[in-house]
């Protein structure tokens, strides 16, 4: 039974992991202005890192989303290596300990750079309001 409850974690995690690449793709804010649509995602935050075509808030998201890229894929990695511990492939306890709490120490990591990323998301979005005539944007 701890093999199952094992592998369901452990599948969770990879699972959770990769939805978050598929979730950066995602268009975090689309501007529609003028007839014309610009939609902006995860990865483009962290292309624009290093310019100047992002603000503090768009800073913040593009620093919590590059630091998320790292975590998800170390993510992976502990819970596969996790995975083949709980099934004896690796037989060591010692390294099965720090397997489990290395995986759950970066889970939490990335919870809470995820948060950050939401709340400069969310900054950025309350920001960005203006008028052009009577549209609203």
């Amino acid at each position: 039974m701890k093999k199952f409850g094992a592998l369901i974690t452990n599948a969770a995690m990879i699972a959770l992991s990769v939805f978050m690449f598929v979730f950066m793709s995602q268009p975090y804010f689309t501007f529609k202005i003028l007839g014309q649509e610009t939609a902006n995602n995860g990865y483009y935050f962290v292309e624009n890192i290093s310019t100047d075509k992002l603000t503090d808030d768009g800073k913040l998201v593009a620093a919590a989303t590059l630091v998320l890229i790292i975590v998800a894929s170390l993510l992976i990695v502990f819970a596969l290596l996790n995975l083949l511990s709980s099934f004896n492939v690796i037989k060591s306890k010692q390294v099965a300990k720090i397997l489990s709490l290395l995986t759950v120490l970066l889970a939490l990591v990335a919870v809470v750079v995820s948060i950050c990323a939401l709340t400069g998301a969310a900054n950025i979005g309350k920001k960005t309001s203006g008028n052009i005539g009577d549209f609203k944007f």
